[in-house]
């Protein structure tokens, strides 16, 4: 297992470098000024804050509120090591197999698009009251370097309103530019997984109340057609009813 674990960190940390970014003084300077704002945000959502540095390969700030999630006190500076302690062995791995994927799709993109990107991961955390607990952590590009390559990455954490256990992990990428998202896993994106803009549209729909029937009548489609949408919503999203997608759909930030 750890000789897996190596293999997966080594590759992670080699594509860290195809990145390529290059901060100046300015720049790390820039980011100082925003962390007054950051801390400000955490208290307001009392959502846990990261910020990891690609180019030194270190969190360059953490919200105070990690412990209190988390119930493990924090080293300061916090370290990689800290967060990774605590995620269950099997999401780890997951997690670390996502992070290649989505590193791999990033460089694909020109410099220009990759901001838009936002990854969210579902998965099992051990708290200090010893039991294992679900969160939802958020990932998006923070800072470009004067070159626009990716250099700041910020985490956003929160407690889960799933706390189904036994729910695989679940990660999706979000493009905030284009309104596409789509399930990603450790292997391949499966094409069916993504959510088109009219079923992007009938969750909207749906999130205000409207049944199939009415739907149907806004969009000028039939009612059938409004109820495929629907089944195809509960697949992409692994719910089992409306109210889940549309849980799912809000942490996501879909809708």
């Amino acid at each position: 297992m750890n000789d897996v674990i190596n293999d997966i960190t080594t590759e992670y940390f080699q594509l860290l470098e195809a990145m390529k970014p290059s901060p100046t003084v300015e720049d790390y300077k820039r980011f100082e000024s925003r962390i007054p704002l950051l801390e400000e945000i955490s208290r307001i959502k009392n959502s846990a804050i990261s910020v990891f540095d690609l180019y030194q390969k270190k969190h360059l700030f953490a919200s105070y509120n990690f412990e209190d999630l988390l119930g493990k006190k924090a080293p300061n500076p916090i370290t990689m090591e800290y967060f990774d302690s605590v995620i269950h062995p099997d999401d780890y791995i997951h997690l670390l197999k996502v992070g290649i994927k989505m590193l791999k799709y990033s460089l694909t993109l020109k410099k220009d698009a990759r901001p838009h990107i936002k990854l969210l991961n579902e998965y099992r955390i051990f708290t200090g009251q010893n039991k294992w607990i679900r969160v939802i952590e958020q990932h998006r590009m923070l800072e470009v370097d004067a070159k626009g390559n990716l250099w700041l990455s910020i985490s956003i954490l929160d407690v889960s309103p799933d706390q189904n256990l036994n729910r695989p992990t679940i990660s999706r990428v979000l493009n905030s530019q284009s309104g596409e998202s789509f399930l990603i896993n450790e292997t391949i994106s499966d094409p069916k997984s993504t959510l088109t803009k009219r079923e992007s549209q009938i969750l909207g729909m749906m999130d205000k109340g409207l049944l199939s029937k009415e739907i149907s009548h806004q969009l000028n489609i039939s009612v059938h057609t409004v109820n495929t949408h629907r089944q195809r919503i509960l697949e992409k999203t692994h719910s089992s009813n409306s109210i889940e997608a549309l849980n799912y759909a809000k942490n996501a930030g879909i809708i």
